[in-house]
């Protein structure tokens, strides 16, 4: 999982962590992992600086998940179409709650789905994502692209894995020449 980063924080050295296990959270119609921050009572071993949530759900059945009202969420779809409150998201959509909610209510169509519900304290500012990079402006997106693709160790080290490493497409917004 990739998080923006508060300006604070996001030039700093580059790190990965690996969490063998997280905890395993039984919800009223659902059973979450917390992949990060803190919900009902259990705390993830993840490592972050800003105040955060990251649950991997599967719904059984309708369920209400409380939420902190401070944070914006974002609600992600993985294999159906989720309701979210009353909007549908389709898998491959992302659903952006505001902040001053403090619970959602979830559920699928047509049996058990899987869901991310992901969030934290607004960062004040706009944030882009495009392939795997998290970055303010489309040219940081750009340059994080150019040293993905140089194997620029320096931002991007070694990440311990038995997958083969994947280059990132070229971004849509720059010409053959660039």
């Amino acid at each position: 999982m990739w998080l923006a980063q508060p300006d604070g924080t996001r030039d700093g050295a580059n790190a990965f962590q690996h969490v063998a296990e997280m905890p395993e959270i039984e919800l009223t119609g659902a059973t979450a992992s917390l992949l990060i921050g803190a919900h009902a009572g259990h705390v993830s071993p993840t490592e972050f600086e800003h105040p955060a949530i990251g649950l991997d759900m599967k719904l059984r059945e309708p369920t209400v998940i409380e939420v902190e009202a401070e944070f914006e969420h974002g609600v992600v779809p993985i294999d159906r179409p989720i309701l979210v409150d009353d909007a549908i998201v389709e898998p491959g959509s992302l659903a952006l709650v505001p902040t001053g909610i403090d619970s959602l209510r979830l559920s699928t169509r047509g049996g058990p789905g899987r869901v991310m519900v992901l969030g934290g304290l607004p960062l004040g500012e706009r944030v882009k994502m495009w392939w795997n990079f998290v970055a303010r402006t489309t040219d940081e997106i750009t340059e994080a692209w150019r040293d993905w693709q140089s194997r620029d160790t320096d931002r991007f080290g070694p990440v311990p894995s038995a997958l083969p490493r994947m280059d990132a497409p070229r971004p849509p917004w720059l010409r053959p020449s660039d």
